[in-house]
């Protein structure tokens, strides 16, 4: 993904223990995928002239996707790791078959577990049906993260 080598191409965060070097990444190469894979999958392709966005922040990279969540999905179901639903079916397959996708609906548990493991911090998922769209911000530091 063009994605990934963009990230890759801003560097790697360093912090030092003593005389030893510690190279970061901005944020977990897994979430940031799986992002950039549910956002592929799940965007309402209906909005014309909008796209994908991700965008890189000292405390947190924003991925924000053209569509609110997909089928009477609410939030909090998603957090949870409801049952899968699609709004674009035929993509959703087409990336499982090709292997872009893991097992549906393992996408969000799977970045809640990267970024736990990151940094000890939750993902945050805003969704706006009115302005039809859905962020996804993933948090570097704990400053300013919420469950």
């Amino acid at each position: 993904m063009r994605a990934e080598d963009w990230l890759k191409s801003l560097g790697r965060p360093e912090t030092y223990r003593g005389v030893f070097r510690r190279d970061r990444s901005i944020a977990p190469t897994v979430a940031i995928r799986e992002c950039l894979v549910n956002a592929v999958a799940h965007r309402d392709y209906t909005i014309m002239g909008s796209k994908i966005m991700m965008e890189v922040f000292d405390d947190r990279v924003v991925v924000m996707s053209p569509g609110p969540l997909p089928n009477h999905k609410r939030v909090e179901s998603v957090l949870a790791g409801g049952a899968p639903r699609s709004r674009n079916e035929l993509i959703a397959n087409f990336m499982l078959d090709q292997k872009l996708m893991e097992k549906r609906g393992s996408g969000y548990p799977r970045i809640k577990r990267a970024m736990s493991e990151f940094n000890d911090t939750a993902p945050t998922l805003v969704n706006n049906p009115e302005e039809r769209w859905l962020q996804v911000t993933l948090w570097r530091t704990q400053r300013g993260a919420s469950s």
